[in-house]
């Protein structure tokens, strides 16, 4: 098989006898020996003291990490990395007979010190270790990091990873050739390193990609259940049927696919026998010592998704299963599809189901989100527009068939017949004291709408809008006095904006509704007609409707030159417009 096919990273030997086979740390013994091997004989003492505490006696090669622990993105912030890496490697390795043997092209050398993984700069282009003339650069930790974020694997399993494949992390002489083929990505076991998997960024990215691929149902060749597993390449050394029990384990065997014979976990993390292989004993080892046992899913998300949380963020989990139950759990919202998701710019938590979402913060709540609501929020901006966060679910009244939610700068209301929109404001208010769709406006029928030349804002309903300002208020505007004051031209005529309600005369049956301009009046029997100005005064000082002249029964309009005219029941009222009196003629 090719390998580019395979992808399986060399990992037959353990650290230190992997070391010796560099081929720059090889020639180096020949002309060393001895003092190269009281080196590593200190090097390899003081660090199996640090790491004798692991223990193998459980080691299960079906489990030897869970989805949860492998997923674990959050695990480590990038300064937390940094700080963990040079906790590992002091980078203080001043041997000079080393730095004398060797050019800068493979080592990193500065100020008689060599360079190790922690304290290097990266160039961003070409993945080698920056140069005076690399004009971007990145540290292993922001590599490390950002990769875990964008794959949602844990940065510790990277970590790792680069330890067990190339000695990275603790390595205080490591060149520029480990780099390469840090996490022994295209490196397979029969052949060279595939040159276009070179540089540090890369190989952390395509190994990371290869267990998301796993994590997420793609293709591995040891999927869950039984396989044989060897102990070896060399296949005469035989194996054993694994049950493997998660992907995460599956991810690892595709990477390497051998599993650690008996004399492999008795030696610990030293050398076992001619059949034996290292890497994924190697890596559960480095894990547990480094971290935690990779198989413990005691904090595991309350959401029985593999996912990394903090304590805060597990409370958080648990109150959004438990509005999950209260709501009716899966028969209501059917299976989970995400963890626990965030938006750390607005504080708003949320978990996506089958058929909705659950989301909110602890200031609001945590409350259902689904359907034609959630659509019109999400078109809205979500938490990041004045409708804010859910504060309720989602409520209705059987009796007018409305749904709505209720959010922290307002509401989303309707139904499939009418639509659902947002209600919000002064609006709202006006909408309210109308008795809400049980009132004459009856269900809104558009979202806000406002004309910027005017500044008038308006929302449609069944019966009608709700119009207006902050300067003038807001009012309804309905039936015939608003096709009146739409064929005035609305707020651009000279009636101007409505600054009243529309109100009623119940012993006469007049409506009328007051505006900047004027008034429209009327009834059904008389029709609705503008009534201002000097006009509107003497129809007043008559007594209006109940006086001799009765209802209008004509919009003003011009009668001659210098001269305008409204009709009423019983007679016309004229105005002079040079000396602005108006005459009032009875028919």
């Amino acid at each position: 098989m090719s390998r580019l096919n395979r992808l399986k990273p060399r990992q037959i030997l353990p650290t230190a006898a992997r070391r010796r086979k560099l081929d720059r740390r090889y020639l180096f013994l020949v002309a060393f020996a001895f003092m190269l091997a009281s080196t590593f004989t200190f090097l390899r003492f003081s660090h199996q003291q640090e790491i004798d505490a692991a223990s193998l006696a459980h080691f299960d090669p079906g489990n030897i990490i869970t989805n949860y622990n492998m997923t674990r993105y959050n695990s480590m912030t990038e300064a937390e990395i940094q700080s963990f890496l040079k906790s590992k490697n002091k980078c203080n390795d001043t041997r000079t007979y080393l730095a004398q043997q060797y050019s800068s092209y493979t080592y990193h050398i500065e100020n008689g010190h060599f360079v190790c993984m922690a304290d290097e700069k990266f160039d961003t282009t070409t993945g080698e270790p920056a140069t005076k003339d690399s004009k971007s650069t990145e540290t292993a930790a922001h590599i490390i990091y950002t990769v875990s974020q964008e794959y949602k694997i844990n940065p510790q399993v990277l970590i790792v990873l680069l330890q067990k494949e190339q000695g990275l992390v603790t390595d205080t002489w490591p060149n520029y050739r480990q780099y390469r083929a840090a996490t022994g990505y295209g490196c397979p076991d029969t052949a060279a390193c595939d040159t276009k998997y070179y540089g540090l960024r890369n190989q952390i990215s395509n190994a990371a990609r290869l267990f998301r691929t796993v994590l997420d149902g793609g293709w591995t060749n040891y999927p869950l259940g039984n396989n044989y597993v060897q102990y070896n390449p060399n296949s005469g050394c035989g194996g054993t049927t694994v049950n493997i029990k998660n992907l995460a384990t599956s991810s690892l065997y595709r990477y390497t696919p051998y599993q650690p014979n008996q004399a492999a976990l008795n030696a610990g993390y030293g050398t076992g026998d001619g059949c034996s292989a290292y890497g994924n004993r190697n890596f559960y080892l480095y894990f547990s010592d480094w971290f935690y046992d990779p198989t413990d899913d005691s904090t595991a998300s309350p959401l029985g998704v593999s996912q990394s949380l903090t304590a805060e963020q597990v409370k958080i989990a648990n109150k959004i299963v438990e509005q999950f139950k209260k709501l009716g759990g899966e028969s209501k919202f059917g299976k989970g599809k995400t963890g626990l998701e965030w938006n750390a710019s607005t504080g708003i938590y949320w978990v996506e189901y089958e058929k909705g979402y659950i989301v909110g913060n602890d200031k609001y709540g945590y409350f259902e989100s689904t359907g034609k609501i959630r659509e019109v929020w999400r078109a809205k901006g979500f938490e990041t527009s004045y409708l804010g966060f859910p504060t309720s679910n989602i409520e209705t009244n059987p009796s007018t068939g409305i749904y709505w939610q209720y959010f922290s700068g307002g509401a989303i209301v309707g139904n499939d017949k009418y639509g659902y929109y947002e209600s919000s404001g002064k609006i709202r208010e006006v909408w309210q004291k109308q008795g809400f769709e049980s009132g004459a406006l009856g269900f809104p029928t558009s979202n806000y709408e406002q004309n910027n030349s005017t500044g008038i804002r308006w929302q449609y309903y069944t019966g009608g809008a709700v119009v207006g300002n902050d300067k003038h208020g807001y009012f309804e505007s309905r039936g015939k006095i608003r096709e009146a004051w739409k064929s005035l031209n609305f707020e651009m005529g000279y009636l101007g904006f409505p600054t009243s309600n529309i109100e009623t005369n119940k012993n006469t049956g007049i409506y009328w509704q007051y505006f900047e301009g004027g008034a429209i009046v009327g009834d059904d029997k008389h029709g609705y007609f503008e009534s201002r100005g000097k006009i509107r005064e003497a129809w007043a000082a008559q007594n209006f409707e109940m006086g001799k002249l009765g209802f209008p029964i004509s919009n003003i309009y011009d009668s001659g030159a210098n001269q305008k005219a409204q009709k009423y029941e019983h007679g016309i009222i004229y105005l002079d417009t040079k000396t602005n009196k108006a005459i009032i003629k009875y028919s």
